[in-house]
């Protein structure tokens, strides 16, 4: 007596490779379909390979090609952003460093950051980099530096 999974697993093999019309890579297109809708969904490729009978190499070449075809994201700017100073230091305690850090407000991620001093000649360098968003609403803690910025609004 066959056990369940056994005929699950013959029985599908049978319907996803034995489908008539186009064929990529000697696999009906469907069945690709089916297999990068089984990686999309959390299998991995060995438990793809096991179900399917597809070698897990040839689904991972699917899955590069599907990825290659998507469209490249543009890098979508937040409306906000925080700017922050941190110290920190290298070494020794009186070997100071300061770390100047544009954060994404709504979402995780360092925007920008710049290494230096605390003075106002380390934040221009950050400033820099950062001023062509425009659009942004910057939030500070008030240090004099930021006093330079228009668009800033201070928590």
């Amino acid at each position: 007596m066959q056990c369940r999974r056994f005929l699950l697993k013959n029985c599908l093999k049978e319907s996803l490779l034995h489908r008539v019309s186009a064929t990529i890579n000697g696999y009906h297109s469907q069945v690709k379909k089916i297999c990068l809708e089984m990686y999309l969904n959390g299998m991995g490729f060995r438990a793809i390979e096991r179900v399917t009978g597809i070698h897990h190499t040839t689904i991972m070449i699917w899955v590069k090609e599907s990825a290659q075809k998507l469209p490249e994201d543009e890098e979508e700017q937040p409306t906000v952003a925080e700017l922050d100073e941190l110290q920190t230091y290298i070494g020794r305690k009186n070997n100071k460093i300061w770390l100047w850090t544009a954060i994404n407000h709504h979402a995780t991620g360092i925007l920008a950051m710049e290494i230096g001093d605390r003075s106002g000649q380390t934040f221009a360098q950050l400033w820099q980099r950062i001023e062509t968003w425009k659009s942004r609403t910057y939030l500070t803690d008030g240090y004099c530096v930021y006093a330079n910025t228009s668009t800033q609004k201070s928590i």
